[in-house]
């Protein structure tokens, strides 16, 4: 919601169109009441998760494989695969989850393998912060940036435990699912 007239008339640009597309009923009526469209202009496309395609039984061992080898996950690797998958940005809580692994290692553990899994967006300066923490806490055995992955059924398939820390509200966020 517009905390003021200056947001809510920049936030009235999605507004001008002939049409107006929505992600959930809940963003409709929210535009519907702060800017008093016309109900027959907006529609709703939700903007979800194929199931179907995160079926396990539809992902195949080879893909998984593939996944494995492009990270550098040897075949015998008994660790506890954690998976972040979402954009790298400050929101998403890397920094949270490194905090937790540095607080792990110094209890003596070494039984995990963190896996950030996704694209930095431009955000170079973010990922180079990561990296930094990450060598910073002697993690570089325990966390990995893997970046981009076009195979996120495989990827879930590769891991034990998929976290999301994120540290706000997300407005369009899918990760979580």
């Amino acid at each position: 919601k517009a905390k003021n007239n200056l947001k809510r008339w920049y936030n009235a640009v999605m507004t001008r169109g002939d049409l107006v597309i929505a992600n959930s009923d809940y963003t409709r009526d929210h535009v519907l009441a702060e800017h008093h469209l016309d109900p027959d202009r907006i529609v709703t496309i939700p903007r979800g998760v194929d199931l179907d395609r995160f079926n396990p039984s539809w992902v195949t061992p080879d893909r998984v494989e593939a996944l494995r080898e492009q990270w550098g996950i040897a075949p015998g690797d008994r660790r506890v695969k954690i998976l972040l998958g979402g954009r790298l940005t400050r929101i998403k809580g890397h920094l949270t989850i490194i905090e937790a692994a540095t607080r792990l290692k110094a209890q003596g553990r070494s039984d995990f393998l963190i896996l950030f899994a996704g694209d930095d967006q431009g955000r170079t300066g973010y990922r180079e912060e990561l990296e930094r923490a990450i060598a910073a806490a002697g993690l570089d055995d325990e966390v990995k940036l893997v970046g981009h992955c076009d195979d996120m059924p495989a990827a879930c398939m590769v891991c034990d435990l998929a976290i999301l820390p994120t540290t706000v509200p997300e407005s369009f966020g899918r990760a979580a699912v």
